[in-house]
This record gives structure tokens, C-alpha cells and sequence, in this order.
């Protein structure tokens, strides 16, 4: 280690306690520092050149953008919102160079205000009476202190004209920015609020838009861009992939279904469903070759989109497909798979007129028809055969029934877009559905308990995550497909309540932050509480302090967490808690007495499982709250108990004490027999039986001898919990004993103390 650090060059000059020879040393150092900033200048400049090669993609880009936004005509709707987002990824890129630019002047700046300080303040000290090896040491760091200033003078010049250039090419995306935000705010407006034509006035036009449709047809797919022979060679090539990918599924299903017509290649759990496994294969090679295509034909955009959007389509298929099978026997998955064609078919077409870019005409003009001939076959599949599907199918086609009917409802409205937009945000929560319904399905059939480990993170964590997920993921799906995923992610960011100043910020992505970790939190309170429950220590109350105090605290550090994802107002907060914990404190007095009191039982007076004596009932401690205690009496009740009337008052724990207590049987007998026979039979007749704790020693005393009359009293330790059944059945033992041995006249009079008291209870009464 000392041969390392002797051979490490030194990055800054320590006091010697002597200024020349801190000039020297510095002289020393100047050299070292002047090979590393050359080094750094070096990566300076590397770092320039990146920034500057960057600028130059995204400046051509940019330039690119230009021309196809402001070419866009608004009937090419899903071009136009193509075209959107992609400008808005290429001005977000260039707006987040500011901050690699701001780093390296940041760098540079603070380098070059470094050795020009260091450079006047030598010379501001060369007066000075100096040695001759110092002043000469002292020359030689401001040469090297001069000659590394110039040069990073001229990295800053170079850095100028970086900055000159991104200002310039800022400015052009700011410009641009401003066009596509209000192009992006039209389309939405004709989306979401004006909409297109309604049914009655397309019909009332139908030969003026017949014949926009297919003028609208011909431009999109025989002139223009589409019709150039690049465009056409390139397609051709890309469904040629398409179609060959197509070939290899089918074969694999083809070729997977004849193999498993023979039994030495079928499992058991393919029999009966060998057609439907084997179009599930079909449909999950299909899917690995759609990932496959998307590798080999590049960065085309539009076909990378093409091969996205088929991924996704038969990715449902798949997953549909796959639900039914494992679900349902043999013999109902194809009505069950018939029961899903109409909405299947519906979604391919509307994903291919995204794929294709059709205008706008061609939706408007054929979305009726497409959703009449849906819902009809919708109809047709539940009158013919509903009854006969499984409860899941059957609830599923009903409501694509309900979904189909709104979305023609809303086309014949004239909202056409919003429509296919409805339409597909429930394709993607009813494949979320299926899913859950399959989960549910594999839980019953392995019995999954309730309350097991699986149990609780199916019930408090799968379910309640899952639901909102699916819905997320649904509108993630859609706006993916309609290319709204930047608008949908700055809606979700967007505070719909944004005051700081006054009471917080909270945006829909907050509220989904909050509601997740409140889930999690649940979760993993829940999951600890039902360990420590299981432990066998649970019981005699060592952890119970733990699992209450623990509770709090987790709760505690949410309520925290979410004060600090809201961006709560804390100097506001503090002074409302501050003027309102007066009135607090005096309208939750005994609130707050109950909760301290509680606390201090729980740190050791009283634990969950004591048998307690209280107020002349006895039962056992069930729980203690933060506000009141719960005991089960004897007689079956749940008695509560506030906290703070519980730890004024005296009462009696019987378990604490190695969870036994010291019971009094007193009987007289006749004073002719003899006292050591009867002790010897009364302390051999109890020992096996259970509940008696034989550890201890059990007394015989006699007493009252001079009336005829002796009085026997037995003190015998029994287990707390089981003294109900364990003192009866000691009587009745003596009792057995004293018949069998010829001792008559025996009367018991019942008795009882605890552990380490000598009272004995008055009038003969039992407490409880």
C-alpha cells in the first residue's frame, strides 16, 4: 500500500509549514497537474465532439420532422399523430442536450476560474523574498498556470459556438414544438368533442362519400410515397417475411397436432385439446417471429410500427387462445373461442387500418358497417349457445355485447375515432380479465388456503395491484396504438390540483404512486403480522408489543411518504396541526390516555393470552388495542376494557407467573382417621391428571381437631388455562379415594388464591 500511494501523483499541494517550500512543492505538482489537464482537455474535447455529432444528427432530424409535420393533411389521421409523437421524441431529445451542455461549460468554467486565480494570485505574491530555488520554482507554476488558462480559453470559445449553434437549432424546435402542440390539440378536439359526421348525415350524403372513400383509397395506396418503387420494394419485402413467418406457425401447428395423434407423443394433459394446443403453438411461433422480423428489417419506423402492432394483435390472440384452453374442458373451448371471434375479428381490422394508414374517410365510412355486422354476430353467438358457456365466457360475451353497443351508439353519434378508441381500452382489460380468470382457476385447483403465505399475496397484493394495472396498461395499449403515449403520459403527470403554497400537488400518476405503496404496505404489514402469529411465543404475548407497535410506525412512515409525494404544504400543515392540537387534545383527552395507557400495558403489565382477573370476572386477554383491551370471560362474552381504567385499577394477571396458580380445597372429615393415611391418599390420587403442574409441591394441612370434626385443606398447583376441568376432576379423585378407603362424610368447600396470596375468597364463591 505505501509503494502505491509513493507512486500516485500528487492532485493538490499540502501545507509545508514553510512557503518556500510550498512554492517548490507546488512547482512539483504544477508539471503533474499540467500532463493531467492536458488529459482532461482531451476528454473535453471528446465530450465536445459527441455533443457536437449529436447536435448534427438531431438538427437533421429535426429538419426532416419539418417537412413531413407541416406536409400533413388531417384526414390522414393516423399519420398526422404518428408524425406527432415522433417530432415531440426528437424535440424532447434536443432539449435534454441542454443539460449535457450546461455540465461541460459547468466543468470547463470552474477549471479555467481555477488557474486563473492561481495564475494573479502568484503574481500578486512575486514581490516577496523569496529563496532563489523558490522563485524560480515560483516562475515555472506560473508558466504552466498561464499555459493551461490560454488553452482552456480556447475550449471555451469553441464551447460558444456549440452553444450559438444549439441556441439556433432550440429556437427551430421550440418553433416547431408550437405547431405540433396545436396540430395535436386539433386532432384531439376531433376526437374526443366534435367528432365526424353522424350515421343519418353520411347516409343522407352516401354517393359524395362513396366516392371520397375511394378517391381517398386510390391516393393513400396508388399514388404518392406509397406508389414509388423504393416504398414498393421495401413493403414487398417486408410481407414476404409476413407471409414466410405465416408458413413456419402453421406448419408447427400442422405438424404438432398429427404428433400428437399418436400416444407415445401426447401428455395427458393435451388429450382432447390436441387441436387447440396446437393452435396455441401455431400462434406462439407466430409472436417469436414477428420479434425475429422486427430484428432483421431495422429502424424503418413505419414498419417497425406495422410489426409492433401485429405482435400485439396475435400476442392477444395467444393469450385468449391459451385462457379458454386451460380453463374449460375439451368439449366447450370451441364455443368458447367462437364466443370471442366477432370482437377478434373487429380489432384485426381496426389494428390493419392502423397499420395501413387510411384516411380518415375510410374509418368514418366503413366503422358502421364493421361495428353493425360485429354486434350482430355478437347477438347471434349469445342467442344460439350462452347458456352453454362457462360462467367467465358467458359474463365476457355479454359484456362485449353491452361494449359493442355503446361503440356503435357512439358512431352513429358521429364519434367514430373515439369509438375504435372505447372498443380497443376494453380488448386490453378483457384480456387482463382472462388472465385473472385463469389465475383464479389454477388457485382452486391447488386449494391455495387464505390465509397461507400464497394466500395472503394473491389476496392482498396479485388482486389489488392487478385490477389498476390492467386498467394502466389498457390505456398505455390504446395510446400506443393511436400514438398518443407522450399526451398520455404528460395527462397522467399533469396536476389536476397544483398548489403548493396552500395544499399539495396531485396528479394522477400520484394518486396511482400512493394507492400502490399503500397496497405494498398492507401487504407486508399483513404478511409479518401472520408470522409472528404463528409463532408459538405469540401466544404467552413476548412479540404482541412488537406487532402493535410495529403497525403503527409502518402506517406512520406512509402517512409520511405520502405527504412527501403529494408535496404537501409543511410550514401550512405544522401551523393547522399547531392551532388545531389544542381543541385535539382537549376533544380526544381520554383518546389520548387510553393510547398511552395502552402502550405502557403492552411494554409488560399484560400480554395477549394472559388470564386475567378483573372487576370480578376472569377470562383470557384477546388483544390489546391502542384504545381498549379485549378479554373472553369464561361464560363466552368478549368483555372491553378502556385502557386507562384497566392500568388505574388493580387487577390480577394468573398466567404471568409460569402460567399456574395455587387452588384451595378445603373438606371436613371425621377426626378418628388417621391424618397421614389421608394425606398420603389425598396427595396420590391427582398427580396424572392433566392440568396438575407436579413440578411444585402440593400441601396437606389439617386443622380443627378438638370438635370431632377435622378440616382438611388441600392447596394444589393447577395450569391457569385449564383449571375448569383440571380442579373438578381433583375433587373427584379425593372424593373416589376417600369411598374406596372406607373415609366417609367427606363436604368440600370450595376455595381459591392465586400464585403467592394467602387470602381466601369469601362466601365459598368462585371468580371467574
Amino acid at each position: 500500500m505505501t509503494a502505491m500511494l509513493s507512486a500516485l501523483p500528487s492532485w493538490a499541494v499540502l501545507s509545508e509549514d514553510n512557503i518556500d517550500r510550498t512554492v517548490i512543492m507546488l512547482s512539483e505538482d504544477m508539471k503533474v497537474l499540467e500532463s493531467n489537464i492536458q488529459k482532461d482537455l482531451q476528454r473535453f474535447e471528446y465530450r465536445q465532439h459527441a455533443f457536437r455529432s449529436h447536435i448534427d444528427n438531431l438538427s437533421e432530424i429535426c429538419d426532416e420532422m419539418g417537412i413531413v409535420m407541416y406536409s400533413q393533411d388531417e384526414r390522414y389521421l393516423y399519420g398526422t399523430l404518428q408524425a406527432t409523437q415522433a417530432l415531440k421524441n426528437v424535440i424532447d431529445q434536443i432539449k435534454s442536450q441542454r443539460k449535457g451542455l450546461t455540465l461541460l461549460e459547468q466543468d470547463l468554467t470552474a477549471i479555467d476560474t481555477r488557474y486563473g486565480e492561481l495564475s494573479q494570485f502568484l503574481k500578486s505574491i512575486e514581490d516577496r523574498n523569496f529563496s532563489p530555488d523558490a522563485r524560480k520554482a515560483l516562475q515555472n507554476s506560473l508558466s504552466v498556470a498561464d499555459s493551461l488558462q490560454r488553452s482552456l480559453q480556447s475550449y471555451m470559445l469553441q464551447l460558444n459556438r456549440d452553444r450559438a449553434v444549439y441556441k439556433l437549432l432550440s429556437d427551430k424546435a421550440d418553433k416547431l414544438e408550437k405547431y405540433n402542440n396545436s396540430l395535436v390539440l386539433n386532432l384531439q378536439m376531433r376526437i374526443f368533442l366534435t367528432g365526424n359526421e353522424s350515421l343519418g348525415e353520411l347516409l343522407a350524403n352516401f354517393p359524395q362519400r362513396w366516392m371520397e372513400f375511394t378517391d381517398d383509397l386510390e391516393w393513400r395506396f396508388l399514388t404518392g410515397q406509397s406508389d414509388t418503387d423504393d416504398w414498393n420494394s421495401q413493403e414487398d419485402r417486408l410481407y414476404d417475411y409476413l407471409d414466410l413467418n405465416n408458413w413456419i406457425a402453421l406448419i408447427v401447428a400442422v405438424c404438432c397436432f398429427i404428433l400428437t395423434r399418436f400416444k407415445r407423443f401426447c401428455p395427458k394433459w393435451m388429450i382432447g385439446k390436441r387441436l387447440y394446443y396446437s393452435l396455441i403453438f401455431g400462434l406462439a411461433v407466430l409472436v417469436a417471429g414477428f420479434l425475429v422480423i422486427r430484428l432483421i428489417v431495422g429502424s424503418g419506423h413505419q414498419f417497425q410500427i406495422i410489426l409492433l402492432i401485429e405482435t400485439e394483435l396475435y400476442l392477444l390472440a395467444l393469450l385468449i387462445a391459451t385462457s379458454v384452453t386451460l380453463r374449460i374442458k375439451g368439449k366447450g373451448i370451441g364455443r368458447a373461442v367462437l364466443s370471442y371471434l366477432p370482437i377478434f375479428g373487429l380489432t384485426f381490422l381496426l389494428l390493419a387500418y392502423r397499420e395501413d394508414l387510411v384516411p380518415l374517410s375510410t374509418v368514418t365510412f366503413t366503422a358502421p358497417f364493421l361495428f353493425s355486422v360485429a354486434l350482430a354476430f355478437q347477438v347471434a353467438v349469445i342467442w344460439t349457445g350462452h347458456k352453454k358457456l362457462d360462467i367467465t365466457d358467458r359474463n365476457m360475451a355479454w359484456a362485449n355485447l353491452f361494449v359493442l353497443a355503446i361503440s356503435f351508439f357512439m358512431i352513429y353519434w358521429g364519434y367514430t375515432i373515439l369509438a375504435t378508441m372505447f372498443f380497443l381500452l376494453w380488448i386490453g382489460i378483457e384480456t387482463g380479465l382472462m388472465l385473472i380468470a385463469l389465475a383464479k382457476k389454477y388457485i382452486s385447483r391447488k386449494r391455495v388456503s387464505r390465509d397461507s403465505m400464497i394466500g395472503l399475496a394473491i389476496r392482498l397484493l396479485l388482486y389489488p395491484l392487478a385490477f389498476p394495472a390492467i386498467i394502466l396498461l389498457s390505456f398505455v395499449w390504446v395510446a400506443h396504438i393511436y400514438n398518443l403515449t407522450l399526451w398520455l403520459s404528460e395527462l397522467m403527470g399533469t396536476p389536476f390540483l397544483n398548489m403548493p403554497d396552500k395544499v399539495g400537488v396531485v396528479s394522477v400518476s400520484k394518486l396511482l404512486a400512493i394507492y400502490s405503496l399503500g397496497v405494498i404496505v398492507n401487504y407486508v404489514v399483513t404478511m409479518v403480522k401472520s408470522l409472528l402469529h404463528r409463532n408459538p411465543e405469540y401466544r404467552q404475548g413476548r412479540v404482541a408489543v412488537w406487532i402493535s407497535v410495529g403497525n403503527i410506525m409502518a402506517w406512520l412512515l406512509y402517512v409520511v411518504t405520502v405527504m412527501i409525494i403529494l408535496d404537501i404544504n409543511k410550514a401550512g400543515l405544522i401551523a393547522a396541526i399547531g392551532g388545531a392540537s389544542v381543541g385535539i387534545g382537549f376533544a380526544l383527552k381520554d383518546t389520548f390516555e387510553n393510547l398511552f395507557s395502552g402502550m405502557s400495558l403492552m411494554t409488560g403489565r399484560l400480554r395477549p393470552g394472559d388470564i386475567l382477573q378483573y372487576e370480578g370476572e376472569r377470562g383470557k386477554v384477546l388483544n390489546i388495542g391502542i384504545i381498549s383491551t379485549t378479554m373472553e370471560t369464561e361464560d363466552g362474552p368478549i368483555m372491553t376494557m378502556p385502557n386507562r381504567q384497566l392500568f388505574e385499577k388493580n387487577f390480577k394477571n394468573m398466567t404471568r407467573n409460569n402460567r399456574v396458580e395455587l387452588r384451595h380445597i378445603t373438606f371436613d372429615i371425621s377426626a378418628d382417621n388417621d391424618p397421614k393415611m389421608v394425606r398420603r391418599l389425598i396427595l396420590d390420587c391427582f398427580r396424572d391428571i392433566d392440568g396438575v403442574d407436579n413440578t411444585r409441591k402440593h400441601v396437606v394441612i389439617m386443622r380443627n381437631f378438638g370438635s370431632g370434626v377435622m378440616r382438611v385443606e388441600l392447596k394444589v398447583w393447577i395450569d391457569s388455562e385449564k383449571y375448569l376441568a383440571t380442579e373438578p376432576a381433583v375433587r373427584e379423585a379425593v372424593f373416589e379415594a376417600f369411598r374406596t378407603n372406607g373415609i366417609q362424610k367427606a363436604s368440600f368447600i370450595e376455595q381459591i388464591d392465586s400464585k403467592g396470596s394467602t387470602s381466601i375468597m369469601e362466601n365459598n364463591r368462585t371468580i371467574l
